[in-house]
């Protein structure tokens, strides 16, 4: 195993964190607070309420840099193996990478990039899988049915033809169509953790804002372009957000899951990393067969195209990585282009959780806006209604 390099961020601030002077600092000893965040790869997220963004670390050159920051609420630094996060005290906190320290908090990043690393957070992730295996069968309340927009919609039509998605599924077979579809997704626009802002959240405005500004999108986003390829070429899609078990861990990721006629089940799709999960024979799998075959231990492999923007990509680290985010998930209740910038309209989330985890939702619904836009979120523990075909 390779020795920890301790590093220290860069931390990027943003407009709601108010970047405070180091005038009155006194010059007598403050006791540290160490926080520890695991790091498997070359960059850190960090978020602040509804403010997010990634710096990237250098470990070559260990330079330092410090950030004196206001945070009324808590500020969270994640990466794709740990969570920290920093509650506010009374007092501002104050996040600095500054060594020796001379004020409260101290934030210590250790590389770790080895298959050791990632078969031991593997095994921990799958371990918070196995003590929440099972769904329960609560009735959902009646109204609540997947609905799946046709490919005669006019927005659809319009992404069909000018993207030549007819060209670019191929005369294939249904799986070659489906996977050929998703290369054109992951390859379209490349992964950042980021969201556009004043750009509609379909899949024409997001690919035409990325090529005309040299950008990309986050995971949710790429999820979309996805999700209203599929519905264009005729397939039943749902985009769906897959998140880890820890709610103070707001690190999740969304993927997509299209139906497949001839195997007569949904199969798993991740425009963000090109990759689908398959047995040891090849076939691909439901999400839903991914998160079981994880808790029995079965043997679990990865498309060979899985990359990350072109570059490379551990199977090892992705199973790690996904085997986090696979504890519960939510998904619109209607599958339709333009779904993630609807106004004026009535938008349903279904968060399914699994038995014995937060069962005080279940079955309930929580609504928020007001009568002109309203998000209702509905919690179940029933698989078989949230996984259900969709015929």
């Amino acid at each position: 195993m390779k020795r920890p390099v301790q590093l220290l961020i860069i931390l990027v601030l943003l407009s709601a964190v108010t970047v405070v002077a180091d005038e009155n600092r006194s010059d007598s000893a403050v006791t540290m607070r160490q926080y520890i965040l695991h790091l498997c790869g070359d960059s850190v997220w960090y978020r602040v309420g509804e403010y997010s963004g990634s710096t990237p670390v250098d470990y070559s050159s260990g330079k330092i840099d410090t950030s004196n920051i206001h945070a009324n609420e808590d500020f969270i630094l994640y990466s794709e193996t740990d969570t920290v996060i920093i509650k506010p005290s009374s007092a501002p906190v104050e996040l600095l990478t500054v060594c020796p320290p001379d004020t409260g908090i101290e934030i210590v990043i250790f590389h770790l990039d080895d298959d050791a690393t990632y078969i031991k957070k593997y095994q921990e992730k799958v371990e918070v899988l196995r003590r929440y295996p099972d769904f329960g069968n609560t009735p959902p309340e009646d109204y609540k049915t997947f609905t799946y927009s046709a490919p005669d919609d006019s927005n659809l039509i319009k992404l069909r033809e000018e993207y030549k998605l007819d060209s670019v599924a191929g005369d294939g077979g249904e799986i070659e169509r489906i996977t050929n579809l998703l290369h054109w997704a992951s390859n379209i626009v490349r992964h950042e953790d980021r969201m556009l802002e004043n750009v509609p959240r379909n899949a024409l405005d997001l690919i035409a804002s990325c090529v005309k500004e040299n950008r990309g999108v986050n995971c949710r986003m790429k999820a979309t372009i996805l999700n209203e390829a599929y519905l264009a070429m005729g397939f039943k899609s749902r985009h769906v957000t897959c998140m880890p078990a820890d709610t103070a861990d707001r690190d999740c990721h969304v993927i997509n899951m299209v139906y497949s006629d001839s195997f007569g089940k949904w199969l798993n799709m991740d425009p963000s990393f090109d990759a689908c999960f398959m047995d040891s024979a090849r076939n691909i799998l439901s999400i839903a067969e991914i998160r079981q075959m994880m808790i029995n231990g079965d043997s679990l492999i990865l498309n060979d195209e899985l990359n990350y923007n072109g570059g490379s990509r551990s199977v090892l680290r992705h199973k790690s990585y996904m085997a986090k985010n696979l504890f519960r998930f939510s998904c619109p209740l209607e599958s339709e282009f333009g779904y993630e910038t609807l106004e004026n309209e009535l938008q349903i989330q279904i968060y399914l959780n699994p038995i014995g985890y937060d069962e005080k939702y279940v079955g309930k619904t929580y609504q928020y806006g007001n009568e002109n836009n309203k998000l209702i979120k509905y919690f179940t523990d029933n698989s078989e209604y949230f996984w259900a075909a969709p015929y």
